[in-house]
């Protein structure tokens, strides 16, 4: 899975008056890796001048080389504007240089996306600015005007933390919508009979069949070896997407999963059955060993956003809820 992921580089623009968020930064991207670039497949590179490798040639050119190669730019400023990046040039530090070549960019290909980050500033230093935040707070209000950028402004570092997490996850979400969205058409779609109707039921009718077919063997005097693997499986999958508060709260189990998962093509389950698979999925994804993907992709989970849904949940501690979530996204 590692070889195939994609890897999208953020850029980190800043004046050096904000070395915390910086490394907040960092850790956030570090934090998001280790949890999901191998399973969904996108890897973040953070950019910044830290990272610029030094080179003959003006400083900022060579910064402005890896600010090309990103394609998303994340400003953050508070109190200091920086200094200029060359003696003769037309920009006034090297930070409105990296923001006006991302606009300039933008305009042009479509990228970077932009995302600006302002500090509060506390109203001592505002009513005796000095040159360094008189262009900052004209920055502000330049961008106010022409309503072209969004920006978010953040009190503390704490703060930060949580709107840059939001950043970060939101835009890799917004490039896996995209990336789904020009998957092949439904011809391609995993090959799975599906039996569903307008408003799907709890139980599908082949459901229904396959239950009065355990009763009818049970009621025939069927001994315990005349019953397969598959239909125990099948039985305890149904049973899982009944369950209610009082229940043991469990999911299906790996073994059982994965038989399910082997004669897909002879089964034809409805789709609160392949909402209880998924469950089994992410219930035991630490172990990376029960079908997940697959059986996302057959409700196209990937497209209508049922990952967050179960995350709203919170299927660790509330599997009723997560299925109901499930239940009502697949509605």
């Amino acid at each position: 899975m590692a070889d195939s992921r994609k890897v999208v580089r953020i850029f980190l623009g800043s004046p050096g008056d904000l070395g915390e968020e910086r490394r907040v930064a960092k850790s956030i991207v570090d934090e998001f890796n280790g949890l999901w670039a191998d399973e969904f497949g996108y890897h973040v590179e953070l950019v910044g001048w830290e990272d610029t490798v030094s080179s003959f040639g003006r400083p900022q050119a060579t910064i402005n080389r890896d600010l090309e190669r990103c394609e998303l730019f994340v400003g953050i400023i508070w109190k200091r504007w920086g200094t200029p990046p060359d003696r003769a040039g037309v920009y006034t530090s090297g930070f409105e240089e990296e923001l006006e070549i991302s606009i300039a960019n933008t305009k042009l290909r479509g990228k970077p996306s932009i995302s600006l980050f302002f500090k509060t500033i506390d109203s001592e230093s505002q009513r005796d600015p000095g040159d360094q935040l008189k262009r900052v707070i004209a920055l502000r209000e330049s961008i106010i005007t022409k309503k072209e950028l969004y920006f978010e402004e953040f009190d503390n570092v704490h703060d930060f933390q949580t709107k840059f997490r939001r950043c970060v996850t939101r835009y890799v979400q917004s490039l896996r919508n995209l990336d789904a969205s020009q998957l092949p058409n439904e011809s391609t779609k995993p090959e799975i009979s599906v039996a569903t109707s307008a408003v799907a039921k709890l139980i599908s009718e082949d459901g229904v069949k396959f239950l009065h077919e355990i009763t009818s063997k049970i009621e025939g005097g069927a001994e315990v070896n005349q019953f397969t693997a598959n239909e125990v499986a099948r039985l305890r999958l149904i049973g899982i997407i009944l369950l209610r508060a009082g229940n043991d709260e469990q999911s299906l189990g790996i073994h059982d999963a994965n038989l399910l998962f082997n004669a897909r093509k002879q089964l034809k389950i409805g789709v609160y059955e392949i909402y209880g698979l998924i469950l089994s999925g992410l219930a035991h994804f630490p172990a990376k060993s029960t079908p997940l993907w697959y059986w996302l992709a057959v409700v196209d989970g990937l497209t209508t956003g049922l990952l967050p849904h179960i995350s709203i949940a919170g299927f660790l501690e509330y599997r009723t809820g997560a299925l109901q979530a499930m239940r009502y996204c697949g509605t």
